[in-house]
C-alpha cells in the first residue's frame, strides 16, 4: 500500500491452495507483493495475481509491468470475480470464482496452446484438505506471523446487504468433509490457528462435528461468528472446551434503525424487544465469563448514524473490555447490495473509488446521509486511536479473568500490531504510483 511493506502479514491460503492444485507438469513459483520485492517475469510463462479490491490498483501496475517483460497474464480474487470487465482490460485470462475447478483447466489448456481468456468457477467444487507449508519451503524469504489460516466452509447464511462475501458466492454454503480437515490439521506446523470461514456456525450439527474435530488437533485457534450464537451457553461451552480462545463477530451497530438498514437479522433477532446495546452487554458478559476474548467490529455511516454515533460506540466498546476492536467506515465493495443501492441513489460520486489515485486508504467513497465523508473518515479515526491507546490495551488485557496467560500475549502482541498499522497505513495510496487514466473501467453493472 503506498510502496509500503509490512511485516505482519499472515501466511496467504491461496499460495497453499495453488499448490496443491497444480498438477504435475508445472513449476509454481509464489511471491507476495505485501511484504517482499516480486522477481522480474523473465522465465516464466504465466504471471498470475490474487486480486482484492483495496489492491486493484497496485495490481494492474504490476500486469502493465509484466505484460511489458512479455509474460501471460492470468487474474483472479475476489475483486476480478466481481469486476471482470474491468480485470480483462489488463490481463489476457480471467478467473471468476474458485480455484479448486479453473485453475488446473487453464494451465492445461495453456500448455495445449488453447487458453481461454475466462474460466468460470460453478462454485461447487468439494472442498478438501490443503497440505500447508511455510514461506520458506516455497521459497520464500519472509517469515509470517505464527497464526495459520485454515477454511472448514465457504459462504454464510445471512445476507447483510454491505458483505462482499454474499456478493460472491450468495445462499451457496459448502463444507470441507471432516476427514479432510482433520488430515489438513494435521499439517499445520502453527500452534495457533485462524479458522477463515465467514461464519463457523452454519447449523448445530455441522457446528459441533467441527469443534470435536477442531478439540482432537489440539490447536489453539479463533474463528469468525455471528453474534446469535454466542449467546447460547451450550455453543459458549463448547467453543472454549475445542481450543477456541477469541471469536470475532460483528456488533456493527447500537441503532437499531440500522441494523434493520444493513439486514443484520442475527443481531436483531438477539436483541427482540430490547435495545441492542443491552442485548450486548448481557452477551459480552456471557462469553467472558467463558475465557474467551471478543474481536467486536463495527460499521460506522449507515444512514441513521450521525456525529454522536462515535462517542456512544466508542464508549461501549471501551466499557465492554473487547480484546479487539475495528472501527469501519461503511464501504461500497463492488458487487454488493450497498454498492448497487449507493449506485442508483447517486450518493457514490466516483463508482470506482478504488482505481482514483487520490484516494486514501481511511477515505469515505460514498455521501452519508447525516454527515460529511470526511466527518465520517475522521471520526472513525479518532475511535481507532483511541482504542488502541496504550493505557487502554493494558486496562483492556485485565477484562477477561479466565483468559489463558498464552491468550493474554497473543492479545497484546495483537494490539500492538494494530496500532502500529494504524499509523502506517492511514492516508496511504491503494498504489505504489498514480494510476494511468486509462486502467479505469465501467464497473457498476457487474
Amino acid at each position: 500500500m503506498g510502496g509500503q511493506r509490512g511485516s505482519d502479514a499472515l501466511d496467504p491460503v491461496i499460495f497453499d491452495l495453488l499448490e496443491a492444485l497444480t498438477p504435475p507438469g508445472f513449476e509454481l513459483t509464489c511471491r507476495d507483493d505485501r511484504v517482499e520485492e516480486l522477481p522480474s517475469g523473465d522465465g516464466f510463462a504465466i504471471v498470475a495475481m490474487s486480486v482484492e479490491t483495496y489492491a486493484a490498483a497496485r495490481a494492474w501496475e504490476l500486469a502493465r509491468r509484466y505484460r511489458a517483460e512479455g509474460c501471460v497474464l492470468v487474474a483472479g480474487g475476489h475483486h476480478v470475480s466481481v469486476c471482470p470487465d474491468e480485470a480483462a482490460r489488463h490481463v489476457d485470462t480471467v478467473v471468476i470464482g474458485d480455484a479448486e475447478d479453473t485453475w488446473a483447466t487453464l494451465l492445461r489448456d495453456h500448455a495445449a496452446g488453447c487458453r481461454q481468456p475466462v474460466y468460470r468457477s460453478d462454485m461447487s467444487a468439494p472442498l478438501t484438505a490443503v497440505p500447508h507449508r511455510t514461506g520458506r519451503e516455497r521459497g520464500q524469504h519472509h517469515r509470517y506471523l505464527p497464526l495459520a489460516i485454515v477454511e472448514t466452509s465457504r459462504g454464510c447464511r445471512n445476507a447483510c446487504e454491505f458483505c462482499s462475501i454474499h456478493a460472491l458466492y450468495g445462499g451457496r454454503l459448502r463444507r470441507k468433509p471432516l476427514d479432510e480437515l482433520a488430515r489438513e490439521l494435521r499439517t499445520v506446523r502453527a500452534r495457533t490457528v485462524f479458522i477463515a470461514d465467514d461464519n463457523l456456525h452454519q447449523d448445530d450439527e455441522q457446528f459441533f462435528a467441527t469443534l470435536d474435530v477442531l478439540r482432537q488437533s489440539g490447536k489453539r485457534w479463533c474463528c469468525q461468528i455471528s453474534l446469535d450464537i454466542l449467546a447460547s451457553e451450550r455453543h459458549l461451552r463448547a467453543l472454549r472446551e475445542s481450543g477456541c480462545f477469541l471469536v470475532l463477530t460483528g456488533f456493527e451497530s447500537l441503532n437499531p434503525a440500522n441494523l434493520k438498514e444493513m439486514r443484520k437479522t442475527s443481531n436483531l433477532q438477539t436483541a427482540g424487544s430490547d435495545s441492542p446495546e443491552a442485548a450486548y452487554r448481557r452477551i459480552v458478559e456471557r462469553v467472558h465469563a467463558h475465557g474467551l476474548l471478543i474481536y467486536a467490529t463495527f460499521i460506522l455511516g449507515y444512514d441513521h448514524d450521525d456525529p454522536s454515533s462515535f462517542t456512544e460506540t466508542g464508549r461501549f466498546a471501551q466499557e465492554a473490555g473487547f480484546a479487539m476492536a475495528n472501527f469501519n467506515s461503511l464501504m461500497p465493495m463492488p458487487g454488493t447490495a450497498l454498492y448497487r443501492r449507493l449506485v442508483a441513489a447517486g450518493r457514490l460520486p466516483d463508482p470506482e473509488w478504488w482505481l482514483d489515485p487520490d484516494f486514501r486508504y481511511g477515505d469515505v467513497a460514498y455521501e452519508p446521509a447525516q454527515m460529511t465523508a470526511a466527518e465520517l473518515a475522521a471520526g472513525c479515526y479518532r475511535l481507532r486511536l483511541d482504542f488502541n491507546r496504550l493505557g487502554s490495551i493494558l486496562h483492556r488485557l485485565r477484562t477477561v479473568r479466565r483468559a489463558s496467560f498464552s491468550a493474554r500475549l497473543i492479545q497484546l502482541g495483537a494490539n500492538l500490531v494494530s496500532r502500529h498499522s494504524i499509523h502506517r497505513k492511514q492516508g496511504r495510496r491503494l498504489s505504489a504510483v498514480p494510476a494511468d487514466t486509462d486502467s479505469r473501467s465501467p464497473c457498476a453493472s457487474s
